[in-house]
């Protein structure tokens, strides 16, 4: 093995430590802050310049109110629905009518309810895919959801 395989998978193992800092799906405000300013100091990236390569899209939270939140489970990282089943696939669908859209259902960690989030590149588009997809949860109808937008 050579000097360029050991460096390879140190690189490697510090890109998965570093992953393992934060829930990628989700988040954590102040470890993602940290892990931004430790990649602008390894990349040597000044802030405005770092601010420029990203283009913030529109996005709307809202929460759907329900009897038992256990109903919904996702993965690990909150990314894909488990059940119930035809949910993400529902989800799936209602987002390749946009370009560059997507959307995460998941129950939340203090509440009974499950919070929707979507992402799309106009604002209308947002809104179109956010009622879409409280209709494709509430069509669940053993959950007795409702949308709340906040």
């Amino acid at each position: 093995r050579g000097l360029g395989d050991v460096y390879k998978r140190q690189v490697l193992e510090a890109l998965v430590q570093f992953l393992e800092l934060s829930n990628q799906a989700v988040g954590d405000a102040l470890s993602n802050l940290l892990m931004v300013e430790a990649c602008l100091r390894v990349l040597n990236i000044g802030v405005n310049y770092w601010h420029n390569l990203f283009t913030d899209l529109p996005s709307k939270t809202s929460k759907v109110v329900i009897k038992d939140k256990s109903k919904i489970r996702t993965t690990n990282d909150e990314t894909k629905v488990i059940t119930p089943q035809g949910l993400q696939h529902d989800i799936d669908a209602v987002c390749s009518t946009v370009a560059d859209s997507r959307a995460f259902v998941r129950p939340s960690g203090t509440e009974d309810v499950v919070r929707l989030y979507v992402e799309a590149p106009k604002a209308d588009d947002v809104a179109r895919l956010t009622q879409k997809l409280s209709e494709a949860i509430t069509k669940n109808s053993d959950l007795n959801l409702s949308l709340i937008h906040i």
